[in-house]
């Protein structure tokens, strides 16, 4: 296996196509302790510097040599034949001080927190705060889902689709609102697959799932009121990806899909959609990568896409899709080829002289991989974006150069 302190993003399907030009990262790990498959980057310090949370600590910018803890008892490191205790770490400010706080979405099923930022007092304990005794799903968003400025957990729990609104006093639980009706068996704590984004053009964010997506009915709405379903098999009859993209992949101004299908095993399509006469939505499924080299762009064959990032700044503005191979997600014995090389790719893509979208995959580095959630935000300052993942081999930054 390379293990190459530089690395080309070197591509590996058509390049020729208005493609971006190579992106060079080096990889710097801050610890090969794990802790978290999840993180985020955020100003915790209010020093106008990024900061990364990577599980119970946070790493101090703009060199990340500093690390101070967040919990008040962050134990030891875990075992990596083993799970962690934070999957996904979102960042906020929940309590309107405005600091920023840490969401930790613990293991599947499990309690979410919320650690209550101190301020000035970098090496003070955060306060630890209850904010959902049980959510499922392993890809939970955070945004203003109904407009009222606050910020809502888009999540699965009590074998429903729904969402997380604070409470009037953030320091007690918030409460879980279902815009499903209940399915404990569709609709689980190991579920897969979860996006937020306006589907149909209202104006609204809808939510999707692997199974189809769920309009938003709006403001108006009487409290309570499900949302309709829309029936698409976004994991092609798989068991269900990640963070579910939304986005104009064709430039058509209708909103489409990128996603994983199958979190633990193989698959990455984009769902391109068009509308019908009565303006009805419907998807066609576009395979991007797969099982067999002969099925896969460039011949790349990539499991265990368990998160992905879509960002802007890593490409002169254009869109990136970046993910990758989760490194032993069920140990080194689990899953598909558990134990190929833990990926990081980017994809892009243009449209050919036919104004057909063709796809480039890029490899950014081959030895960190990603865990359930990673980051892709500008930690230096120079308008172009480092990737941060959080997995079983470590915390990991891979820093763009020029």
């Amino acid at each position: 296996m390379l293990r190459p302190t530089l690395l080309t993003l070197a591509c590996v399907g058509a390049c020729a196509l208005g493609a971006a030009p190579e992106l060079n990262f080096s990889r710097r790990t801050l610890t090969t302790d794990f802790f978290s498959e999840g993180c985020a980057v955020g100003d915790l310090n209010g020093d106008g510097k990024p900061d990364i949370v990577a599980g119970p600590h946070w790493y101090e910018g703009p060199d990340f040599r500093v690390r101070h803890v967040l919990a008040a008892n962050p134990g030891r490191p875990y075992d990596p034949i083993g799970y962690s205790e934070s999957f996904v770490q979102l960042i906020a400010d929940l309590n309107g001080d405005g600091r920023p706080d840490v969401i930790t979405v613990g293991f599947p099923g499990k309690e979410t927190y919320w650690y209550e930022n101190p301020g000035a007092q970098t090496d003070a304990t955060w306060k630890r705060h209850l904010f959902l005794a049980k959510t499922d799903n392993e890809s939970p968003h955070l945004l203003d889902l109904d407009g009222d400025g606050k910020p809502e957990l888009v999540c699965m729990s009590e074998g429903a689709v729904g969402f997380v609104k604070l409470a009037a006093d953030p320091t007690q639980p918030a409460k879980f609102t279902a815009i499903s009706a209940a399915d404990p068996k569709k609709f689980a704590r190991f579920t897969h697959g979860l996006g937020v984004g306006d589907l149909n053009g209202d104006g609204l964010p809808d939510i999707l799932e692997r199974n189809g997506w769920w309009q938003n009915p709006g403001p108006k709405a009487p409290a309570g009121t499900l949302w309709t379903f829309h029936a698409v098999a976004f994991s092609a009859g798989r068991n269900g990806g990640a963070q579910m993209i939304v986005t104009d992949v064709d430039g058509d101004g209708l909103a489409d899909v990128l996603t994983s299908l199958d979190a633990h095993r193989f698959g990455l399509s984009w769902f391109q959609q068009s509308r019908g006469a009565k303006g009805e939505s419907t998807f066609v499924e576009h395979r991007i990568l797969d099982d067999k080299p002969a099925n896969s762009l460039g011949g790349l064959v990539l499991g265990q896409m368990h998160a992905l990032v879509l960002s802007k700044q890593a490409s002169d503005g254009r869109p990136v899709l970046f993910t990758g191979k989760r490194f032993w997600a069920h140990g080194p014995k689990g899953d598909a080829n558990p134990l190929a090389a833990p990926l990081v790719i980017g994809l892009t893509w243009a449209k050919d002289a036919a104004g057909t979208i063709i796809f480039s995959t890029h490899v950014a580095d081959d030895d960190s991989g990603i865990g359930t959630q990673f980051a892709v935000a500008d930690l230096n300052s120079d308008g172009r974006a480092e990737i941060v993942t959080a997995n079983k081999k470590g915390l990991h930054v891979l820093t763009l150069r020029p």
